[in-house]
């Protein structure tokens, strides 16, 4: 098995995923209220995306990338 399949894999499941999730929490925050006299979801929009930010900023905080890309066996 190729070695790229396996670190493409989990990628694309999770890419997927959150792009078939983002749809659904969108359309749930419009439900709370996205006219002008009932602006709720509307005003939610900005909350939640700061939030699904500061998740991905926590999920990726230990994530270091070597100062040198290429190993010394590539060269």
């Amino acid at each position: 098995m190729d070695d790229e399949a396996s670190h493409y894999a989990p990628r694309d499941l999770v890419e997927k995923a959150v792009t078939s999730v983002a749809p659904l929490l969108l359309t749930s925050l419009l439900a709370l209220g996205s006219t002008a006299d009932d602006p709720l979801g509307v005003r939610l929009v900005g909350p939640a995306a700061g939030a699904l930010i500061a998740v991905a900023l926590w999920c990726f905080r230990g994530y270091r990338l070597p100062d040198d890309p290429l190993p010394a066996a590539a060269r």
